[in-house]
């Protein structure tokens, strides 16, 4: 029961450390999220000190939707190396290794690839009384399936869209994805004819393969008549933005 309960509360306090940061990270991950193809044997991550000073990075992947530390997670992949310093202004390559397990060969699955940014020790007295604290970063990292039909580049044009209302008789727009690849969004707006285009205050978002998202709007497009329509960005594999127009069923 003792060893227990010290294990939750060194969690605890590892958690904490990850909730509470600087407001930037000298270690930069160079790209916005990874795909995987499952007829690699490994992928390539690179990484980049733009800082002063040396870092030390520990790097993991977890499950969507889990949050773990590096020992607990059950995500079915390795990175080598885990734990890596890196000197200032230099950069790092670290190689992604996809371990056997059974994860879904007709769609996508999403997973995140963590870095955990410590800092360095104080070099003089003066710094002492200064609070630092662990950086944490993370990118989607997305497996996919051989053989899977279609163009991922062209799943967001394959997305349908209607508008609906929540519990509270707000509008929502819901999104359906029927194919087998994620869409992630950059921004979302509505737009009525050739008005203006309301946009959504959250900014973008994503819709899993085969599923289906909602997103709210405190209110609809009043300028403008014609038809209602979404006008929003999806990202490409490589983090390009992809501007589309679509009708929205009512």
């Amino acid at each position: 029961m003792e060893h227990m309960l010290r294990s939750r509360l060194a969690g605890l306090l590892w958690l904490v450390c990850l909730c509470a940061g600087r407001s930037e990270a000298d270690v930069v991950i160079l790209g916005t999220r990874v795909i995987y193809p499952a007829a690699q044997n490994e992928v390539s991550v690179q990484l980049s000190n733009q800082g002063e000073r040396p870092a030390l990075v520990q790097l993991w992947i977890e499950e969507d939707g889990v949050i773990t530390t590096p020992s607990e997670t059950k995500a079915p992949f390795i990175v080598s190396p885990p734990l890596a310093r890196m000197e200032a202004h230099k950069g790092q390559v670290v190689r992604v290794l996809h371990r056997p397990a059974a994860l879904r060969e007709d769609r996508e699955t999403l997973f995140w690839f963590n870095m955990l940014e410590v800092p360095p020790k104080p070099a003089t007295a003066a710094e002492q009384n200064l609070m630092q604290f662990a950086v944490k970063t993370r990118i989607k990292l997305i497996y996919r399936p051989e053989g899977l039909p279609g163009d991922p580049a062209e799943a967001p044009g394959e997305l349908s869209w209607a508008l609906a209302s929540d519990e509270h008789a707000r509008p929502t727009l819901q999104v359906r994805n029927p194919t087998p690849y994620y869409v992630n969004f950059a921004s979302i707006g509505l737009q009525l004819g050739e008005g203006e285009v309301l946009q959504r205050e959250e900014g973008g978002g994503k819709v899993a393969p085969g599923g289906s998202e909602s997103f709210a709007f405190p209110s609809l497009p009043k300028n403008g008549d014609g038809e209602l329509k979404v006008a929003f960005t999806a990202l490409s594999d490589m983090g390009a933005p992809i501007s589309l127009t679509r009708p929205v069923a009512r």
